[in-house]
């Protein structure tokens, strides 16, 4: 079963030190901070992927992210309202619900490569209710770009082509977290800094049926 699966993962963590609650799996952790822990998991058999639950956990504890859940959605959870998704997920308000948005420069020239500054792609974390401006962006990036200035045709951004390829995860499932994913820049809108009460995201948990939750404060330090 699941209590039993997640005990196999002992070998990559100090010890963990039970698994508890009627309506969820409440996972508590000792880390090698001696630090405890809460990893929730939704416990509803009939749609847990048990897998993809247990790569995110293996995944959010190897980053010593150390608060976080996640959450099985149904197979129509994108048809739904943000307002729906909001009450489904417990989240406070709409502008919790958040995604990884992969973009490509189609006019990214080697010579002008700059670390983070002038990379072909990057992932740009935003709320579902704020529209991502692509060419805002492209002033951004150039006008901070460090040095002399590539030419501002040297720019342009779009959704970017084989995200599986790309970030090993496919449509409606990128999670910010992963061994292809975190080769790419990553960028949190400041509009999610703002958020309080509690100051918390969802994002896609790696699978399109997989939503993780996590605090904003620890990701911007550990992602």
């Amino acid at each position: 079963d699941f209590a039993s699966r997640l005990k196999g993962l002992e070998s990559q963590f100090e010890s963990i030190l039970g698994v508890e609650g009627d309506s969820n799996y409440e996972v508590f952790w000792k880390s090698s901070l001696n630090d405890r822990l809460l990893f929730w998991i939704d416990k509803n058999e009939s749609q847990v992927d048990l897998n993809s639950c247990i790569q995110l956990i293996v995944l959010a504890l190897s980053r010593n992210i150390l608060r976080s859940g996640v959450k099985l959605c149904p197979s129509d959870y994108y048809s739904w309202s943000l307002d729906q998704r909001k009450v489904y997920l417990g989240a406070s308000t709409t502008y919790q619900l958040c995604k990884s948005v992969v973009l490509e420069n189609t006019h990214f020239e080697d010579s002008f490569y700059v670390p983070n500054w002038y990379e072909k792609y990057y992932c740009i974390i935003v709320q579902y209710e704020r529209k991502l401006d692509t060419d805002a962006f492209s002033k951004y990036m150039h006008m901070n770009y460090p040095g002399e200035k590539p030419p501002r045709r040297a720019y342009n951004f779009r959704l970017a082509n084989d995200i599986e390829v790309l970030t090993g995860y496919s449509n409606n499932g990128v999670c910010p977290i992963g061994e292809k994913i975190e080769k790419i820049p990553l960028i949190v809108s400041h509009r999610i800094l703002e958020l309080n009460d509690p100051a918390q995201i969802w994002l896609g948990g790696g699978n399109a049926n997989v939503k993780w939750r996590v605090d904003i404060d620890e990701f911007v330090e550990k992602c």
